[in-house]
């Protein structure tokens, strides 16, 4: 890609990450476990232990909180970099949320 530093490149693909963690968030990641819950539901209740639900449980918090350190901490390394990160980083962002709405329906119609 030409112009693009590698730090540009590395603030694009963050900024993808955010994106899509963004749409996967708490709205987004309920309709992607409702899709897989309503396939694996019989089968997870014969074969997954409370301990072990109370572990997904966990991970899915670490997994908002790592979503939310993404979202705001994205915005600010782009302006740091300047107009050029700003929009590096505004751009990846929404091109996250489109790949995640373009899987989304892929997966699940």
């Amino acid at each position: 890609m030409a112009g693009f530093r590698r730090s540009h490149l590395r603030l694009l693909g963050m900024a993808i990450l955010a994106g899509a963690g963004f749409r996967l968030g708490i709205p987004g990641l309920a309709e992607v476990i409702e899709g897989i819950w309503g396939h694996a539901e019989q089968a997870s209740k014969a074969f997954l232990p409370l301990e072990l639900q109370g572990i997904i449980g966990m991970f899915g918090i670490l997994m908002l909180g790592i979503v939310i350190y993404l979202n705001y901490e994205i915005f600010v390394k782009g302006a740091k970099k300047g107009r050029r990160g700003l929009l590096i980083s505004v751009c990846g962002f929404f091109t996250g949320i489109l790949l995640v709405n373009v899987a989304i329906a892929v997966i699940f119609q």
